[in-house]
């Protein structure tokens, strides 16, 4: 669990993949126990085969629950016959690669837990009173950390992208909408969701849930000038204000209620409102003492409302108690699986299975679920200040030969290389996501010496990363840079102005001169560009300007250093026999340092 609320899962999927088939009879998939055994034309069955038919049994409802995806307790899905949903979820995924991959996750996620249980037993019976009480001291540590101080809010726009073409079309208000391709969906309107569709669902998976689901294609020009509107609003009331996407975003309203003497109720009101009025959309929003609560409460009165959860240790307790473990931000779909199977369902049962959970979980995951339960987080809202990685990535029509992946990844490489020359950086760990037509995502990267940026360097070392993984079927390709610096000039010339070539000596601008307009700057920036072999610039120590390269510009500046240190060390001999006057208007670090010391 992650107080940065990514939607990644404590236990990672990914890692769980295994090569194990359930081989398991798609017509034998939705029978009870009570009917196979029928269909076997026996009324009396071993021990052993009624346990495989309980277990196959077992094991088609936990896939089917898995197929419906982590999306789907979203606001709006409430009043849905999920059972009903799931199975059709099911048959129409039946046979395809997704299924088959979703199949061999959901048996690797079992056998864990089988692995898991196996370890419970092992110790259900034994006296765990040290390791209760060795939680008990953590949880009177971890409460002291407890900060009351802070109003966080929580706001997350209703349906954004559907809203937004709602805005533009308002006949779509009336029927079942949603926002993607058949592929895949970001988003639909609430009368969608009625008929369980949602985000993060295929297409065509929408259509067989709500056959006269209209499906829009995505307008992200649309979007971003909408989430501009809302973010400016954001602004006045917390300037450093942390975005998390497009349609939310966390807010430290603590400043401005102090300073307007408004309750953080009233502020949140008032910011809703605000939205409303600019954009025509409506937000919902949660706040509270830190953002995990605030991204709970912003759920709970979802479409366009709020909750408020005062600033009170036993408010927060009885708040968080009852809470279902799968709504704490990070907690996914995998994650309450496996507290599911150690009696773990919601946020309360983490006390009552404190010493199990405690010897059976890794210290972080346990660490993180205990702040969970104690209703603790983050009480740090900033914008990100410096970026990690930049990435571009594609789905696609299954593409298998080299010269068709390689053409992917020059095409991938130049469109990461214009991210890159557009935020100034580079970087030095070049990777590549992939996802075979089978659904399994690989990952692999490699680290270089130097930097990179220009697309040739980096296509050069992703096709090293592709051609080790062929042969193989592509449906999604993604190339990534990491272990990011800026590209600015390393060179001592990066202190220096400049020298602009329309001016004669005497026209220079001097370098304590006010910096040129912007215009001009890209203006010269682009002619610069051109120059590959030599520069104007002026020598900082002697003040002179040259036209020379970068190599033979170091050197004149190396030694007009090294002519400076001679001329300290005889000025200062000189000072001992004959003392100098000191010089007055020089122009040049030289004249400077030349000066005797008052």
């Amino acid at each position: 669990m992650s107080e940065s609320f990514h939607d990644n899962d404590d236990f990672p999927e990914d890692d769980l993949l295994l090569d194990n088939d359930l081989s398991q009879p798609d017509d034998l998939n939705d029978l009870s126990i009570e009917e196979l055994l029928e269909s076997l034309g026996t009324t009396t069955v071993q021990k052993e085969s009624l346990q495989q038919l309980e277990d196959r049994d077992q094991s088609s409802q936990t896939l089917r629950t898995r197929l419906a995806g982590p999306s789907s307790n979203k606001a709006g899905m409430e009043s849905i016959d999920k059972d009903k949903v799931n199975q059709i979820i099911y048959e129409a995924s039946k046979g395809s690669a997704f299924f088959e991959n979703e199949r061999k996750k959901d048996q690797a996620l079992t056998e864990r837990i089988d692995a898991m249980m196996a370890k419970y037993e092992r110790i259900r019976h034994l006296n765990l009173r040290h390791e209760e009480q060795v939680v008990d001291n953590m949880i009177h540590d971890l409460d002291k950390e407890r900060d009351l101080t802070q109003s966080i809010c929580h706001v997350d726009m209703d349906a954004f992208y559907a809203s937004v073409e709602e805005l533009e079309n308002p006949e779509l208000k009336d029927v079942p909408m949603a926002v993607g391709d058949m592929a895949m969906l970001c988003t639909s309107n609430y009368k969608a969701r009625t008929f369980g569709v949602r985000s993060a669902m295929p297409g065509f998976i929408g259509i067989k849930l709500c056959p006269q689901l209209k499906i829009i294609p995505l307008h992200f020009d649309k979007y971003r000038a909408a989430s501009s509107k809302v973010r400016a609003i954001f602004m006045k009331y917390d300037p450093n204000f942390a975005p998390m996407s497009l349609d939310e975003a966390y807010l430290n309203l603590t400043n401005y209620m102090t300073e307007h003497n408004m309750t953080a109720p009233a502020v949140v009101q008032q910011i809703r409102d605000e939205i409303f009025q600019d954009t025509q959309l409506t937000a919902s929003a949660g706040v509270a003492a830190n953002k995990m609560l605030a991204k709970i409460c912003s759920d709970m009165n979802k479409p366009n409302g709020q909750y408020d959860l005062a600033n009170d240790r036993d408010a927060i307790r009885n708040f968080i108690q009852k809470m279902r473990i799968r709504k704490v931000p990070g907690i996914g779909r995998v994650t309450e699986r496996v507290l599911a199977s150690l009696g773990v369902e919601t946020c309360g049962d983490v006390y009552e299975r404190r010493a199990v959970l405690y010897r059976l979980l890794s210290p972080v995951s346990f660490k993180s679920i205990l702040r969970a339960h104690l209703g603790l987080g983050s009480t740090t809202v900033q914008a990100s200040t410096s970026q990690k990685s930049i990435s571009v990535e594609r789905t696609f029509s299954a593409i298998s030969g080299q010269k068709a992946l390689f053409a992917k990844v020059d095409e991938l490489a130049s469109l990461l290389e214009k991210d890159l020359e557009k935020k100034r950086y580079k970087g030095k760990t070049v990777g590549i996501k992939i996802k075979l037509t089978s659904f399994e995502l690989r990952v692999r990267a490699k680290t270089l010496p130097y930097s990179v940026h220009k697309a040739a360097d980096i296509a050069k070392v992703a096709k090293e990363l592709i051609a080790k993984e062929m042969p193989m079927s592509l449906r999604l390709m993604g190339v990534r840079l990491s272990s990011l610096e800026t590209t600015s000039d390393e060179s001592v010339t990066k202190f220096f102005p400049r020298v602009d070539k329309s001016l004669t000596p005497e026209k220079r601008p001097a370098i304590d001169d006010d910096p040129e307009d912007e215009t001009s700057k890209k203006q010269k920036e682009e002619e610069e560009k051109e120059e590959v072999d030599t520069m104007d610039a002026a020598c900082p120590i002697c003040n002179r300007h040259l036209h020379l390269d970068n190599t033979a510009f170091n050197q004149h500046v190396d030694e007009c250093l090294s002519r400076m240190e001679v001329r300290s060390i005889l000025h200062a001999e000189s000072q001992v026999r004959h003392p100098v006057r000191e010089k007055g208007g020089g122009k040049s670090l030289l004249d400077y340092y030349s000066r005797p010391s008052s």
